[in-house]
């Protein structure tokens, strides 16, 4: 190291001038880095923010969805144990009106009655199956219903043609 004039110290080669620009540049890059990384922390917390926002979006429609997905299966429900309720008493006239005296006389007086008609008035009690009373009701329940109307329907039909002839 040389030491010039005015008591400064300077590495061999390097002019003051150089000196100076290089500790301008150095501040320069420094307040450079700072803007930059302020930028930086600023951005991030306005990408936490909208996050938070976001989350609590979030929250609010899976409240929503829960309690669509509640009233669903409680409409449900009900609707199993209405239908339920009407195949029932349906059954229950079907099966009075079979029990009828004029009734049990054409159905042994009929060369009509072929077995399975015979079948469908009268199923085996294995066969007649219930609606559980559960408060989730699933989708088979729901097809059993209308397996059951079906039946139902059917044996009217099936009566009221004998009843008729």
């Amino acid at each position: 190291m040389n030491l010039l004039q005015g008591g400064e110290r300077t590495v061999a080669g390097v002019s003051p001038e150089q000196k100076v620009k290089k500790r301008k540049t150095s501040k320069c890059g420094k307040r450079v880095k700072k803007r930059k990384s302020k930028r930086m922390v600023h951005l991030l917390r306005a990408i936490a923010e909208e996050n938070e926002k976001i989350k609590s979006g979030n929250d609010i429609l899976k409240q929503k969805l829960q309690l669509r997905q509640d009233g669903i299966e409680i409409q449900k429900t009900e609707l199993c144990v209405s239908l339920n309720k009407t195949i029932t008493v349906q059954e229950n006239l079907v099966e009075a009106l079979s029990q009828e005296p004029s009734v049990q006389s054409l159905m042994v007086g009929s060369d009509h009655l072929n077995v399975a008609q015979y079948a469908m008035l009268f199923p085996n009690a294995d066969g007649d199956v219930r609606l559980p009373s559960k408060a989730n009701q699933s989708f088979n329940d729901i097809t059993e219903l209308k397996h059951r109307f079906m039946v139902s329907t059917n044996k009217i039909e099936l009566l009221c043609q004998m009843i008729i002839k």
